[in-house]
């Protein structure tokens, strides 16, 4: 078969455009079916058309779940994490009609994890010479930039994971210039990146459910200063930027939200064992808040 000869999607028949073909592992798939997947999908190509049948049932199915959800609490910026505790159920989304957009909805037993990693490039400031040529500083500055993402692990079929962008736009750090006398400026940020002379993506630090950022500490090894014509430039503390800790912020009361709803789902799935009521010394399950079910004494279980 040639480039451009007629093919038709395996999921529903109809014809696909010369350019609108989302190949499968053994059959194409047209544009419009493939809006239908879940956002968090990232497996297309690997998939056969069963599998993505499959997946559009479970889709078609998750509606009546986003018509029934009613969300108590909503955290975030452009997106954001929405919990219904009556459901025990949450979603993630980025749209402003998001009942529409059918995102996700995951039930909080289904939820393994929640960690933060926060994302650095630099991008060169550059200066001008006699001639008006752009050149570089002597020793070269740079900015700092950071994006803080939160990642919401599931036990899902069809993705593993939910990681978003939390910060609504990037943060630029400025770097310190000050005068050098030979030895690097008092509290200088012990952390930055190999020199290059353009915008480079950074590496990243992040936490998995134990643990976050301490302070938001980005990853590095490049030397703390660098020197050159009695003048010493160092990278600048994302810390002492208001926005970089709003931001930071906001990371964390996602991600603390995240696993306190965690933690409630595996206590109310633990299996209730009886115990003598020390009151009324009757056999009892203790109810979802340690009473006993016959007199309604607190009850504390070891």
């Amino acid at each position: 078969m040639g480039l451009f000869d007629k093919k038709f999607c395996s999921v529903c028949g109809e014809k696909i455009g010369v350019f609108g073909n989302r190949k499968l592992d053994d059959g194409n798939l047209c544009k419009d079916c493939a809006a239908k997947l879940s956002p968090w999908f990232s497996e297309r190509r690997q998939s056969t058309v069963e599998d993505i049948k499959r997946q559009l049932e479970y889709r078609e199915a998750n509606k009546a779940k986003v018509a029934a959800f009613d969300p108590v609490r909503t955290l975030g910026y452009d997106t954001k994490v929405m919990f219904d505790d009556r459901a025990g159920r949450l979603i993630v989304s980025s749209s402003s009609n998001w009942k529409n957009s059918n995102p996700d909805v995951i039930d909080y037993a289904d939820v393994t994890g929640c960690s933060i990693e926060i994302s650095e490039g630099r991008e060169e400031i550059r200066t001008k010479d006699a001639e008006g040529k752009s050149v570089s500083y002597d020793p070269p500055r740079y900015n700092a930039r950071y994006d803080i993402y939160a990642e919401i692990s599931v036990d899902n079929p069809w993705f593993s994971s939910m990681r978003f962008k939390v910060n609504p736009s990037t943060v630029v750090v400025e770097p310190v210039v000050s005068a050098a006398m030979g030895f690097a400026r008092p509290g200088a940020p012990a952390f930055n990146r190999p020199s290059t002379s353009s915008f480079h993506g950074g590496g990243s630090s992040g936490s998995g459910v134990g643990g976050g950022p301490s302070g938001g500490r980005p990853a590095g090894n490049m030397p703390p200063v660098q020197r050159a014509n009695n003048v010493t430039v160092s990278k600048g503390d994302p810390r002492s930027n208001a926005k970089y800790n709003e931001y930071m912020r906001a990371a964390e009361e996602i991600k603390r939200a995240v696993l306190e709803k965690v933690d409630k789902a595996v206590s109310a799935a633990a299996p209730k064992t009886a115990v003598v009521c020390p009151f009324c010394g009757a056999t009892t399950i203790p109810d979802s808040e340690g009473r006993c079910e016959y007199c309604g004494a607190p009850i504390t279980q070891s």
